[in-house]
């Protein structure tokens, strides 16, 4: 789509937005007393096509989450929607620009301007009419020394072997000082991770000094995990955490997901394996590792945190599944909350399977099917235990065909990790002296005792991992003066956490 080929559409577009505008300036007037006021980077989802009939189901839905029940509307657009689609918002939550994973269109729904074939490869050249069928193949992030000037980070693919799978992490950097207010691409496809990755599960947590972000991205089949900086000075060269366990599949139809306050990350993919870590905002380590394979013949998955982080939802193709994280047991505390009812699209006749998940700005979970379809699943009450949390499928009516889509959003709104060293830009000297200084350790370099003092009288945990986040050793219920004996250790850089009521810190160590 060019602005030569949008000139066609510009009288039914002009008179589409200033009735949008109008509507829902006069539903604002109604509404007011009832807002609540978020972020709102992630307000506008989008999703249909135009490229396959002409029928009355055909064409782009726009939920707007402006208001405290979402307004759901048709609205014809040129961009047509697969699996891949990511949107971005100002803070007032008004749409900036959006993508497909083929193309960038602004606010006025015409491409951006240098918007055109940013993500180059060979499974983008098959999909560009229809949008780039990747979940999660696209993400946004708003760069950390500019109020206007935004990351746009893309996977495409490539035939490997038996497969078609992404060789490459792009990133775009997109200023909406250009073209007259509407944005443009300052820069493209500039590839920052060389490698075989997953089809998909690319997802972002912001770091714990509530201004950086880390990026992650799984290896292809490795276990291993990608992660990425960004801070003012610009994207980090990427590091790579292995976990123990393959993740990322052939096909993709998986989802990664951090929970809402940051210190939980979840993959489950399309061979029904759920990976649950603890993450570390600050250090971007992921630890503890916990693995489920879930055997009810699914052949696709989506995962979503609760808003308060509590429990995790695992959507198979048939079950919702929820999760405990605060049971001592996370992986025995798994509970079916949802079975597929077998409901059909009338037309076409395809069953609503339950497929990917994305926790919206109203504080529910909605769920696209597995096939196309114009309805979406939604869990109304995703905080509350078990069946309370209140999973209505197929109850959410779309004005268009969905095809799979569902936004990848990581949660905008995260705050700095409060009481942790990492919060340093957000706290003054005096406070983060004290926090410096709640731990002491020495020698370091060591070589054979690590001696540690705490101003903390008990219940210190410490955790001993290596330099990729796997844990060697752990102290539980230490009191102020604790010995670590790394004589049994080789040569290299550790890390050392330390956790207490109050409080985690993570500190590099070496050994010599």
């Amino acid at each position: 789509m060019n602005k030569a080929v949008a000139v066609s559409f510009e009288t039914a577009t002009v008179i589409n937005k200033k009735f949008n505008m109008r509507f829902r300036f006069f539903l604002l007037l109604l509404l007011i007393p009832a807002l609540t006021f978020s972020q709102g980077r992630n307000n506008f989802w989008l999703s249909g096509y135009n490229d396959s009939g002409t029928g009355t189901l055909f064409g782009t839905t726009n939920i707007d989450f402006n208001f405290p029940v979402p307004f759901i509307y048709k609205q014809n657009r040129p961009m047509n929607f697969f699996q891949t689609f990511s949107s971005m918002s100002d803070t007032s939550g008004n749409l900036l620009f959006y993508t497909n994973g083929v193309y960038v269109s602004n606010q006025n729904d015409d491409t951006l301007y240098n918007g055109n074939n940013f993500n180059s490869g060979a499974l983008t050249d098959a999909y560009e009419t229809s949008g780039l069928t990747i979940p999660q193949g696209t993400l946004i992030i708003p760069s950390p020394n500019s109020n206007t000037q935004y990351y746009l980070f893309s996977l495409s693919a490539e035939p490997v072997t038996n497969s078609v799978q992404p060789v490459r992490l792009t990133c775009s950097l997109l200023d909406m000082n250009l073209d007259g207010g509407l944005g443009g691409l300052i820069w493209k496809d500039s590839t920052i991770i060389n490698d075989t990755l997953s089809f998909g599960l690319l997802t972002a947590c912001k770091h714990g000094n509530g201004r950086d972000w880390w990026i992650s991205i799984s290896q292809y089949q490795t276990g291993c995990i990608y992660q990425l900086l960004i801070t003012p000075s610009g994207i980090s060269s990427p590091a790579l955490q292995c976990i123990g366990q393959p993740t990322g599949d052939s096909d993709g139809n998986g989802q990664a997901v951090y929970s809402p306050d940051g210190n939980k990350f979840a993959i489950y993919d399309t061979y029904n394996y759920l990976q649950i870590c603890d993450f570390d905002r600050c250090t971007g380590i992921y630890s503890n590792p916990l693995f489920m394979q879930i055997n009810d013949t699914s052949i696709a998955g989506g995962a979503a945190f609760a808003p308060g982080s509590r429990y995790l939802y695992a959507s198979s193709t048939n079950y919702i599944y929820q999760f405990d994280m605060l049971a001592s047991n996370i992986l025995n505390s798994k509970t079916t909350i949802a079975t597929f009812d077998g409901f059909t699209d009338s037309v076409p006749p395809f069953y609503t399977y339950f497929y990917l998940s994305q926790l919206a700005p109203d504080g529910k979970i909605y769920l696209n099917t597995l096939n196309g379809s114009h309805y979406l699943h939604v869990i109304n009450q995703p905080d509350s235990a078990g069946t309370l949390c209140d999973v209505q499928q197929h109850s959410i009516t779309l004005p268009t065909y969905n095809r799979f889509t569902i936004p990848n959003f990581p949660n905008y709104s995260l705050s700095n990790w409060q009481g942790s060293v990492c919060d340093s830009l957000q706290v003054g000297i005096e406070q983060y002296d004290i926090l410096q200084h709640e731990i002491l350790i020495y020698p370091n370099p060591a070589k054979d005792k690590l001696f540690i003092k705490t101003s903390n009288v008990k219940e210190n945990t410490f955790y001993l991992m290596n330099a990729i986040g796997q844990i060697l050793l752990i102290l539980k219920n230490q009191t102020t003066y604790t010995s670590i004996d790394l004589s049994q250790f080789p040569k290299g850089i550790y890390l050392l956490k330390y956790q207490n009521d109050k409080m985690t810190v993570t500190k590099k160590i070496a050994k010599q």
